[in-house]
């Protein structure tokens, strides 16, 4: 979903990838401060409530997150030391946003996780939600790490119900809906998905690594 909204958002940000660079700014360090906006942002606005904002913000500057590609096009081209620098913080990033449902949820009463169907006790969802975001999270690093190491065997396992960029879209659009109708269960519905999706992924990878190791020694 973001990657289909990013092609579109680099033609947008090229002049400021050509400001950047006639300015001496290097693509890392747009890489590093675009990290440092989102987790920034990201504890703003779990401890300010502006779910409604910060998930804008939060859209915004994930989707300029290729602006350092645009940098790097305009100057070296792209360097290793650069895809494994953007990769890394990448891992910080997603930390924040998941830390960041984590903090709305542990603050959430019960009248915020639950008004739409009152048998339903807004705690249970709350906590259901609160594990399954640390789930989640673990699915996502794990994820990550599989195609790392699948890679240093030579096997780049790219299969998987849920990418990052659709682990962001997920968090981000929860976020803004939990904000404009303050009904938090949304962020906990959003965080049981991404356990799901991310415990299925990691598993569809470990076949996949499995299966490219058994072709190379045929």
């Amino acid at each position: 979903m973001l990657e289909s909204l990013r092609i579109g958002f680099k033609r947008v940000i090229s002049p400021i990838a050509k400001l950047l660079v006639r300015l001496g700014v290097s693509a890392n360090c747009v890489t590093i401060v675009g990290t440092v906006a989102v987790v920034i942002t990201a504890f703003i606005t779990a401890f300010t409530n502006q779910l409604v904002i910060g998930a804008i913000f939060l859209t915004i500057f994930v989707l300029a997150d290729g602006l350092d590609g645009s940098v790097a096009s305009l100057t070296t081209g792209g360097t290793k030391f650069g895809a494994f620098l953007d990769s890394t913080l990448d891992r910080i990033a997603d930390w924040s946003l998941f830390i960041s449902v984590c903090i709305c949820l542990y603050k959430a009463n019960e009248k915020e996780m639950c008004t739409w169907i009152p048998a339903l006790n807004g705690n249970i969802i709350k906590y259901v939600g609160l594990l399954s975001c640390l789930i989640a999270l673990m699915g996502a690093f794990v994820t990550s790490y599989t195609r790392a190491r699948g890679q240093s065997i030579d096997v780049d396992p790219k299969k998987g119900l849920i990418t990052r960029a659709d682990r962001v879209a997920v968090i981000l659009i929860a976020m803004f809906f939990a904000g404009l109708t303050r009904q938090l269960i949304l962020l906990s519905l959003a965080m049981i998905l991404l356990s799901i999706g991310g415990i299925v992924t990691v598993i569809q990878r470990i076949f996949e690594v499995n299966q490219g190791l058994k072709q190379k020694v045929k």
